[in-house]
């Protein structure tokens, strides 16, 4: 728990001092042995860096990615999703306020089916590909 508590710490610092990069701890699994335990990658203040995301919805639940990537610039997410078995493409943008922060967010509609989604969020010099899940 330390060592989660003190990387959102430090990237939290990142954010802050914008002219510095950001250092990234790798979350993809928490309990890594100690040979892997506690690498760092430097961040580019280039890249697009998740800093929320909440992309496991039932219907009727709000989604939520807000990342960080360079101030005042555009951000654009596309992603689709089935409804009835009909596919529906989704484009959404952002302007990333003064810290490089933006937002997407989307409601789950009831009718949508149930499954797993590719999303890309695109910026100016990168791109991020995730996915969103719907749940039943």
């Amino acid at each position: 728990m330390k060592k989660v508590a003190f990387s959102f710490l430090i990237i939290c610092m990142g954010l802050l001092f914008t002219n510095y990069p950001a250092i990234a701890y790798n979350f993809n699994n928490i309990f890594q042995d100690t040979e892997t335990e506690g690498k760092r990658r430097e961040v580019s203040q280039d890249q697009i860096v998740i800093i929320r995301s909440v992309t496991t919805l039932k219907p009727g639940d709000v989604g939520l990615i807000t990342i960080k990537g360079k101030p005042h610039q555009r951000y654009t997410i596309e992603t689709s999703y089935k409804a009835v078995g009909r596919t529906i493409p989704v484009r959404q943008w952002r302007t990333a306020d003064s810290q490089g922060m933006a937002s997407f967010t989307w409601v789950v509609e009831n009718d949508t089916d149930i499954g797993r989604y590719k999303a890309t969020i695109y910026g100016p010099s990168s791109s991020l590909s995730l996915t969103h899940t719907v749940i039943s």
